[in-house]
């Protein structure tokens, strides 16, 4: 059965709507982005996403078949990396990749049931011995949708340093746009969507966001500090 990278896309984007309703994320500040087919994906990929400020690259394949533009694709990120003179600043850009850059391939299994597995983007190519999926639900969106664990998703202002590093370092004869909505939801299911014309202006916003509701749980938890204090207090 033949099933194309888009099928796959649907999956993914339609699974993340509905772990993100599951866990009731009402008012949050959403992106998800699909450039796959765009002048622009060259650089980003087929999808860019963001939830809770934590911001994914994905590209998609169908299969574990040989892909020549992307192993490609990969060695010129790989050499670019290698080319950067500060090795601080060399790891730091492989552990952004690392956290955001990610490759889903799909798998039929013998039942006909679609799975999409991830990993790695650089390790998938560069790597093959050492390729080790994370299967969709189970792992990679949890992992994705759980604000205290880093290993899936990085800030606003990483992801811009990445960007900009697949800009500089990733060749295309292709311009394109790279204008993207952010999207929330309320309790009654009614959505809003804002168009932004590039990354850079959406992550200045989400961040606000973000940085907004860190203020407003660490004022909840003074509140809650000091009414502990005044009980122990009203206690001895």
């Amino acid at each position: 059965m033949k099933i194309y990278e888009n099928i796959y896309i649907g999956k993914f984007i339609f699974q993340l709507g509905v772990a993100t309703g599951i866990r009731k994320m009402y008012n949050l500040k959403t992106s998800v982005n699909l450039f796959q087919q765009n002048p622009a994906d060259t650089i980003l990929g087929d999808l860019v996403s963001a939830v809770k400020n934590k911001f994914i690259l994905v590209e998609f394949k169908k299969d574990h078949s040989k892909d020549i533009k992307e192993i490609n694709k990969a060695k010129k990120i790989s050499d670019a990396l290698s080319e950067i003179p500060n090795q601080d600043e060399q790891d730091k850009i492989k552990r952004i990749s690392n956290s955001c850059h990610f490759l889903g391939v799909g798998e039929i299994d013998k039942n006909n049931y679609l799975k999409i597995n991830f990993y790695k983007y650089l390790s998938y190519f560069l790597k093959p011995k050492e390729r080790r999926g994370e299967s969709l639900i189970d792992n990679f969106l949890l992992t994705y949708l759980d604000d205290k664990k880093t290993s899936i998703g990085v800030g606003g202002e990483r992801f811009n340093q990445y960007v900009d590093f697949l800009k500089k370092n990733i060749e295309t004869k292709r311009g394109g746009s790279t204008a993207c909505i952010l999207m929330s939801v309320n309790e009654k299911g009614e959505t809003t969507a804002i168009a932004y014309e590039s990354f850079s202006e959406l992550i200045i916003e989400l961040e606000k966001e973000f940085n907004n509701e860190k203020e407003k749980e660490i004022e909840i938890e003074d509140e809650n500090n000091n009414d502990w204090d005044n009980g122990m207090d009203n206690f001895f």
